[in-house]
């Protein structure tokens, strides 16, 4: 959660953080002006900017695996302009419940989406089943998972399904919440190609209701990993525009 000020880390629950004035503490060590932008924003802006947004009214980004797998955030634009709303805390995707009986999230809450089918917990269930996992770091097993899904190796194909079907429940409740035309996919799980994507869709049309079905698309970002630097460079782009209107 970051300020509408864009100074300070209102709370990370991963990181611990709280109310705490990163912007001002890098500004005064590095002697330039330094502005935050939450991850699954500044690639939401990117898309905005220069990926297939620029096109689309009514969109919504997802953010699927951030911070080694464990973060899902979301982003908005609707009517043209990037949501933010009052605090600036739109999108927090990932707290949304799933599942009221599941585990305990980070936030204290039962049943988040992170808490219940994060990208970081299909791995590590992943290599319970799979030996050959054990003992990688985090995103070298992802890449084994991946060549094992494209493998159709049996073992690891059911829990793949469940994992989509997860992203499927949430995704869902969001479209039906906020009627997008068009659904960016970003974060690590690209990892997964087409397998992924055709999984999901056909996932979607299972769960989405009837008059959803044929109203969004659904794509992954063609930026890829270049969109969150794309989306900060926009924002001092925006930043510098509007200090130099002030002077």
């Amino acid at each position: 959660f970051v300020d509408l000020s864009e100074k300070t880390i209102i709370l990370d629950v991963i990181l611990g953080l709280e109310d705490f004035p990163l912007a001002s503490v890098l500004s005064e060590r590095l002697g330039i002006p330094v502005f935050l932008l939450e991850e699954a924003n500044a690639k939401l802006l990117a898309e905005v900017e220069y990926g297939i947004g620029k096109d689309h009214d009514n969109l919504l980004f997802l953010l699927i695996g951030a911070g080694l797998g464990k973060g899902i955030g979301a982003g908005l634009v609707t009517g043209g302009k990037v949501a933010k709303g009052s605090q600036g805390f739109l999108g927090e995707a990932g707290h949304m419940t799933l599942d009221p009986s599941g585990p305990m999230c980070t936030c204290g809450r039962s049943g988040c989406w992170e808490a219940t089918a994060s990208l970081s917990i299909f791995v590590q269930r992943a290599e319970e089943l799979c030996a050959e996992l054990a003992g990688l770091e985090y995103r070298d097993k992802l890449h084994r998972c991946t060549e094992l899904i494209v493998e159709g190796d049996e073992r690891i194909l059911p829990l793949f399904d469940w994992f989509v079907a997860g992203q499927a429940e949430g995704i869902a409740n969001l479209l039906h919440l906020l009627d997008p035309e068009l659904v960016v996919i970003g974060g690590e799980v690209a990892i997964f190609g087409d397998s992924f994507l055709n999984l999901l869709r056909s996932k979607l049309h299972g769960v989405v209701m009837k008059p959803f079905q044929s109203g969004y698309s659904l794509e992954f970002s063609p930026l890829r990993d270049r969109a969150t630097l794309l989306g900060g460079s926009a924002l001092l782009m925006q930043k510098a525009i509007s200090i130099r209107q002030e002077a």
